[in-house]
């Protein structure tokens, strides 16, 4: 796997293994962020039903992945 071709279901595995490993969520953050920011500039995943906002809210929540017992969640907000 290239930086261009990395998936939600990658870094959905990615989270987990985090969250398995730390409890500090500054940690778990600071772990992510490199992996969210690669995420986000991989092309193609991100369709137009993303860039959607509530007109009243001014803003858009779409869930990409939520576990049973929600203790990972991914989100993206526009």
């Amino acid at each position: 796997m290239t930086d261009t071709d990395y998936t939600l279901s990658a870094y959905v595995e990615d989270l987990k293994r985090i969250t398995a490993k730390e409890t500090d969520e500054k940690a778990i953050f600071k772990r992510l962020a490199p992996l969210a920011q690669k995420l986000a500039a991989t092309p193609g995943w991100i369709t137009d039903t993303y860039r959607q906002c509530d007109e009243e809210q001014g803003f858009g929540v779409h869930v990409l992945h939520e576990e049973d017992d929600h203790a990972n969640a991914v989100f993206v907000v526009s």
